[in-house]
């Protein structure tokens, strides 16, 4: 979350769903599960982060992919990294891959 400017912690988001949850008010949470510093270990917390707060299916989580829309800091980020792709109409990025890494066998 610091690395979209959130301004909340998972325990705030917690507390959010377990009180919506408790007075039967609908919701539906949008998720970004990959950014361009994702690892394993970063995916495996966020995947607790949503057993814990929407595992019981009480409400839909939609996952989306982040924007890096111009003026926001994560755009600036990923420009000073060399992953920004340019587009005005159609914001996007690579990933930051690790040196040698090689693609996954299917």
């Amino acid at each position: 979350m610091k690395v979209l400017n959130k301004r909340v912690t998972v325990d705030q988001n917690l507390v959010a769903v377990d009180l919506l949850t408790c007075y039967d008010v609908g919701m539906a949470v949008g998720f970004v599960l990959f950014d361009t510093g994702s690892t394993v270990a970063i995916v495996r917390g966020y995947w607790d982060f949503l057993h814990r707060g929407g595992g019981d299916g009480h409400f839909a989580i939609s996952f989306c992919k982040m924007l890096p829309y111009a003026g926001i800091l994560i755009e600036a980020r990923l420009r000073s990294e060399g992953c920004l792709a340019e587009s005005l109409a159609q914001p996007d990025y690579r990933f930051l891959d690790p040196p040698g890494l090689q693609p996954a066998r299917l």
